[in-house]
């Protein structure tokens, strides 16, 4: 039984593990990647703390930082398959087949792109066809 299990491995879900690690509560953090959405960007010039970075490279800091955390558990790659709430709290089943129990479930398993399969849409991605929330 954990504490907490953590789906997802983005910038929230990092960020979720790095403050529950420290309360020293035991915790599972299942990601199918770290980096989450941002893995595919070339550049990326409004993370704080760095003036510009890509994507991978945020991806290996965030993955960096939890790993240095003690106590947590990394399950990844792994994908999250479904969560259902059980008498002692929810039951959180992966895509291999295993399950785990927990007390509580942080769901920060980001976005994706959605693609309106319009004309000219591909042909413009990135040239005016964006997919950036403030793009």
């Amino acid at each position: 039984m954990y504490d907490v299990i953590i789906i997802g491995g983005g910038p929230a879900a990092a960020g979720a593990a790095v403050y529950v690690a420290r309360k020293k509560l035991k915790t599972l953090l299942v990601a199918g990647e770290f980096g989450g959405q941002s893995i595919i960007s070339s550049s990326i010039e409004n993370w704080i703390g760095d003036t510009v970075l890509t994507g991978f490279d945020l991806a290996q800091k965030l993955e960096r930082h939890v790993r240095a955390q003690a106590g947590i558990e990394i399950l990844s790659p792994e994908l999250a398959t479904s969560v259902s709430e059980i008498p002692s709290g929810f039951k959180v089943e992966v895509k291999s087949g295993k399950s785990f129990e927990t007390k509580t479930v942080i769901l920060a398993s980001g976005s994706r792109r959605r693609h309106l399969g319009i004309p000219g849409e591909a042909k413009f991605e990135g040239r005016g066809v964006v997919f950036c929330s403030t793009c």
